[in-house]
């Protein structure tokens, strides 16, 4: 093969994926302005289309005919979410392995938490091994439950749920299982457990935990910034003025499929409270600084999935929560 033909191979393949990616990202903002509909006072009502000469992403038209620009952008810290979509695709490939079809669901536990030795996929070959040397383990750990439960370091009451974690000591008799996970986190059931988790005993264990907020809000602080750089510049604002708008807006997102792998915004307390107060903090420490930049934007939101609801505010240049209206 010559290297034209190599390079001219490898030039279309990169295009393809880029297109790709460009289309996943459209679909996902699109996704985003959808939710707005949610938010009927959002800049008065307008709807917005997507824009043909993109920047902006969207362009809606007032009640008075003037036309505006909303921007998009994710709030995600990169290295964070490149780490959580490999685990991700861990949890689903291991789900997969172990087909919880294939075996029934045991006596004495009603769930199973695997910690996966993360970044370490599992081998093709391995995978008969590994799906048989789990339910080993886990028809070992059934039988020899009540023996586990009486060695707890307390006497336990009939009613308390006992739980037990296998570690790598524990399962020395299962060599693939140990090549891949750290533990298996074994949770006793009642009866009303049997029939809700008879097909989904078996999870992995999810992204989750209190970061430091500091780190997350320079993340969100950072995302603005780079737009607002990015806008300031000569070539983009000739760009934006030859399209005629009355107003330009951000709007920053966070997609609701990864929220639980975003980096985390709230302290302890704020997460005891509620999660919009943090999401409010995080917000206003974000802004904060804005005031030494370029005005490229006449206003700033930021929407965010609140647990299976949706939160939308102004965050700049003053701060004004948007109600939602859900369906």
């Amino acid at each position: 093969m010559s290297l034209a033909v190599f390079g001219g191979n490898f030039l279309r393949k990169v295009a393809h994926f880029s297109l790709m990616g460009h289309r996943d990202q459209q679909e996902e903002e699109n996704e985003i302005v959808r939710n707005l509909a949610y938010f009927p006072t959002f800049l008065n009502g307008t709807t917005f289309v997507r824009g043909t000469k993109d920047p902006p992403d969207f362009i809606g038209r007032c009640v008075g005919g003037q036309k505006i620009g909303v921007e998009l952008t994710s709030w995600l810290h990169s290295s964070q979410t490149r780490d959580a979509d490999g685990r991700k695709k861990m949890r689903k490939d291991i789900l997969r392995i172990i087909d919880l079809e294939r075996f029934p669901h045991p006596v004495n536990f009603s769930s199973v938490v695997v910690m996966p030795q993360w970044g370490k996929r599992i081998r093709e070959s391995h995978y008969q091994r590994f799906r048989d040397e789990f339910y080993a383990a886990a028809r070992h750990t059934d039988g020899v439950w009540k023996a586990l439960r009486e060695r707890h370091w307390r006497s336990l009451r009939p009613e308390e749920r006992f739980d037990y974690e296998a570690h790598q000591s524990d399962l020395k008799l299962y060599p693939t299982l140990c090549r891949y996970i750290d533990s298996i986190w074994f949770t006793e059931g009642i009866e009303s457990d049997q029939a809700s988790n008879e097909n989904s005993w078996v999870s992995i264990i999810p992204d989750g935990g209190i970061y430091d907020p500091v780190w997350s809000i320079q993340a969100l602080r950072n995302v603005i910034e780079r737009k607002i750089r990015h806008y300031s510049n000569r070539r983009m604002q000739a760009h934006l003025d030859a399209q005629d708008l009355e107003k330009l807006y951000l709007l920053v997102f966070a997609p609701a499929e990864l929220s639980s792998s975003n980096t985390s915004y709230q302290t302890g307390g704020q997460m005891m409270v509620s999660p919009v107060e943090g999401l409010t903090d995080a917000a206003k420490a974000a802004v904060e600084s804005l005031s030494v930049l370029p005005k490229v934007f006449d206003g700033i939101f930021l929407f965010y999935p609140v647990w299976n609801s949706r939160w939308l505010a102004r965050i700049w240049p003053t701060f004004q929560g948007v109600p939602c209206v859900e369906a």
